[in-house]
């Protein structure tokens, strides 16, 4: 099992370093596939005996790294576009992945308990 996962991680990096020569856009593209997420979420169904629920648990918290990892793109793509050092442009990615993934729970906490008082 654990060769398979690592197989299919090292056929993605060769694929994506293939057509990075190739196809700048298209290497963006296959890099940000969802390959990761349905191969652990299979892991997960599977290491759990089949729970439907333990694995829509895990889904429902890749949500908030997808998240994360969307505003990462983003500051990292303006960051370069800026010509900042490299460095910079991954420690301003980092930054801004680690202020959601912090943040955003917290923040759908209180909007649910603003939402009952509402309600009320």
């Amino acid at each position: 099992m654990k060769l398979v996962q690592i197989g299919i991680s090292l056929a993605v990096i060769a694929f994506v370093t293939w057509i990075g020569d190739r196809q700048r856009h298209l290497a963006g593209l296959a890099a940000a596939m969802p390959l990761t997420i349905p191969l652990t979420m299979w892991i997960v169904f599977t290491n759990t005996g089949h729970d439907y629920q333990k694995t829509a648990e895990f889904a429902g918290g890749a949500i908030t790294s997808i998240l994360g990892t969307t505003v990462f793109v983003l500051v990292c793509y303006a960051l370069l576009r800026a010509r900042l050092h490299f460095g910079l442009v991954l420690a301003g990615g980092y930054a801004a992945w680690a202020l959601v993934v912090i943040l955003l729970p917290q923040l759908a906490r209180q909007a649910s308990r603003w939402a009952m008082l509402l309600h009320k």
